[in-house]
């Protein structure tokens, strides 16, 4: 049994990302639209880009070529000779293991758009190409390039080294705690290994807590999403209303506060923010304003202004469109976009294995992903489950083996259950299998979830079915009642499997 998509739950945690996907993606800097005395964070954006320019020509080092690269990706000056010069400047001198900069830079002299938008893919480049080796190399020679650190955090994560990527992620921080993605970043990896005591803690001593709006969202975010009570929502009503600051540096903070609203039971204010942190955002905020709209019954508008990458929310409307093929293209794209987030690869596998019954393509999916993933307990119940439907039981039999259970919230726990009665029934043993199920359907009651406990139910009627049991019509009408009883489409699709 495999679980099924759910965003219920959905907050603007900030996205794990290297560095040249945060250029890419124009989240390297928060820009302001003119200098504003009460928030002396940046010059203007004109000014800036001046004075990076300035400093590439009275210093061309190989920082100053990378700062520069950066700066004219986002300002789509790509024809400017200085530019091009730090570009030529870095494929020249930039170490082998630093792959990252040579990408930025070859991008530069090539692209006529963002690299997110080219043929509609997205892989993290820190994860593409690149090993830990090649990176530790670099940082022999410059250790202490804190975005160096950052980015082989996320390498270490991707790898499955819990402690060598918080490790890593500590000394990005001790080396450059004042950088909003070195920030966004250690937040979230402290929250992805379960420290977001750690993660908010972080956010609220930085020196920019109080004023840059891409620290306030994360706080906020990540203080919902652990059930802590954000100390920054006074301070976000008031930035957010700051146009001394880009739409775009306020997008995700405007989403956030707006879910804030929403959930205090105000929901027309909540709108306004809503439709606002799209008119110029980030993917983040586009999804989190498509589970506002689902989740409100409300229809917003979106801007015509192009967002980058916005692979998961275009997940999330095809599916509750029910195109269930579609979906998973826009669930793969969104996985490769966030490679090291277990969200996307269930979705993955919500669609292939539940739905449409692409187990071989799910499968070879999961063998691309990272070893984070591929190590996830619940990801290797639902590999389990694809190989039992290919009829390969040995090896999903090893693979459940394989799977801590002590690591299983108790829902998830009734998921494995409700897979070893499918792998019961593969071996012959049915009224074993039918033990497993109904022990399954039993622990979802238990735990009020009567959703799960209508799939448990028709994933044993299915089985019942198929092997042409005395139970099986006693079975299949009890899955019927469960599932239309509850009315969601999603379930209903399902019932199409039943004959």
């Amino acid at each position: 049994m495999t679980a099924i998509p759910d965003d219920t739950k959905r907050a603007v945690i900030p996205r794990w990302l290297d560095y040249a996907t945060a250029c890419a993606l124009k989240m390297s800097h928060s820009i302001n639209t003119r200098i504003s005395p009460s928030l002396n964070i940046d010059k203007s954006s004109s000014e800036k880009h001046a004075h990076v320019i300035d400093k590439w020509r009275t210093e061309p080092t190989l920082i100053n070529a990378v700062d520069l690269v950066s700066e004219s990706i986002i300002f789509k000056e790509y024809d400017s000779k200085d530019a091009q010069d730090a570009a030529k400047y870095i494929l020249t001198n930039s170490p082998a293991m630093y792959s990252t900069q040579k990408d930025l830079a070859q991008y530069l002299l090539q692209a006529t758009e963002s690299p997110l938008q080219q043929n509609n893919t997205a892989i993290n480049p820190a994860l593409n190409g690149n090993n830990l080796k090649i990176i530790r190399q670099g940082l022999s020679i410059y250790p202490t390039n804190a975005l160096a650190w950052s980015d082989l955090s996320i390498m270490y994560a991707g790898s499955g080294n819990i402690k060598k990527a918080k490790r890593a992620a500590t000394v990005a921080l001790a080396l450059g705690g004042n950088n909003r993605l070195i920030l966004r970043n250690s937040a979230h990896c402290y929250l992805h290994f379960k420290e977001p005591d750690r993660a908010v803690d972080l956010l609220r001593k930085s020196a920019i807590g109080i004023i840059d709006p891409w620290i306030i969202a994360a706080e906020m975010a990540i203080s919902e999403s652990a059930g802590f009570k954000s100390r920054l929502v006074r301070t976000a009503r008031a930035i957010v209303v700051d146009d001394n600051l880009t739409r775009f540096s306020r997008s995700e903070l405007a989403a956030q506060l707006g879910t804030l609203e929403y959930k205090n039971a105000s929901t027309r204010h909540a709108k306004r923010l809503m439709k606002f942190s799209i008119e110029d955002g980030t993917e983040n905020a586009l999804a989190q304003v498509q589970w506002f709209a689902k989740d409100a019954r409300v229809e917003i508008e979106r801007s015509t202004t192009p967002i980058l990458a916005p692979f998961e929310a275009e997940f999330w409307r095809l599916y509750y469109s029910r195109n269930y093929v579609q979906a998973l293209e826009a669930a793969k794209l969104w996985s490769r976009f966030q490679p090291l987030s277990i969200n996307p690869m269930l979705n993955v596998s919500a669609l292939a294995c539940t739905q449409l019954n692409y187990h071989r393509e799910f499968l070879e999916f999961v063998d691309q992903a990272l070893p984070i993933v591929r190590q996830d307990p619940v990801i290797k119940n639902d590999y389990a489950v694809s190989l039992l439907e290919l009829g390969l039981v040995a090896q999903a039999k090893q693979v459940l083996e394989g799977i801590n259970v002590s690591l299983l919230d108790p829902k998830e726990k009734y998921v494995h259950v409700a897979t070893l009665g499918l792998m019961a029934f593969k071996l012959q043993q049915y009224s074993v299998g039918g033990q497993f199920y109904r022990s399954s359907i039993d622990g979802f009651e238990r735990l009020n979830d009567k959703i799960y406990a209508a799939i448990a139910a028709f994933y044993w009627a299915r089985e019942e079915q198929r092997i042409k049991s005395e139970n099986a019509a006693t079975l299949v009408k009890d899955a019927k009642q469960r599932m239309e009883h509850i009315g969601l489409n999603v379930l209903l699709d399902l019932l199409k499997q039943l004959n």
